[in-house]
């Protein structure tokens, strides 16, 4: 009869325990039991997005006109914040990687912008510095004390024609 009552027992955990384990979460994760108005008010509150502060200061957005020729009245103007027609461009950003400011501003941007339309990268300062000197970046974001410091020459890039300079702030 022990032997019995132990199989007894085994078949009756069992079941329960593989249900607490595998159910349970599964119907905690995909809302079988909730309510049409949850679900209404889940949708209605997801989509709403916050987006990060702009960071007070002036930043300088560069970006190849090789590339964005066709869309930099569009671009300047999403950058200013003024009114923008929908881009239908891609654009991969690099930042330095000590500058925190910028990156939070290149952040504030990717989200204003659909999903993946806006690629942020962190980059080092002083590769990043000579690949927009010498025009091979899609698009760069500094702050002001990061160009000073690594010296970037802003009027050289002017002077190429290659790359626009987008001014944000005071």
């Amino acid at each position: 009869m022990k032997r019995g009552a132990s199989v007894f027992i085994h078949i009756l955990i069992v079941p329960t325990l593989l249900m607490l384990i595998l159910v349970v979460p599964f119907i905690k994760v995909s809302g079988i039991l909730k309510s049409r108005s949850d679900l209404v008010n889940d949708a209605v509150s997801s989509a709403s997005l916050a987006l990060p502060d702009q960071p007070s200061g002036v930043y300088f957005v560069i970006m190849n006109r090789d590339l964005h020729g066709k869309n930099m009245k569009e671009w300047k103007s999403f950058f200013s914040d003024d009114e923008f027609a929908v881009i239908f461009d891609d654009v991969s950003c690099l930042v330095a990687f000590s500058d925190n400011d910028a990156f939070t501003l290149s952040q504030r941007y990717q989200a204003q912008l659909p999903e993946n339309q806006m690629r942020v990268r962190e980059m080092n300062p002083v590769l990043l510095a000579s690949k927009v000197e010498n025009g091979i970046v899609d698009m760069a974001v500094f702050s002001e004390g990061m160009a000073s410091a690594l010296k970037l020459d802003l009027e050289r890039i002017i002077e190429m024609e290659r790359l626009e300079i987008i001014r944000i702030g005071e």
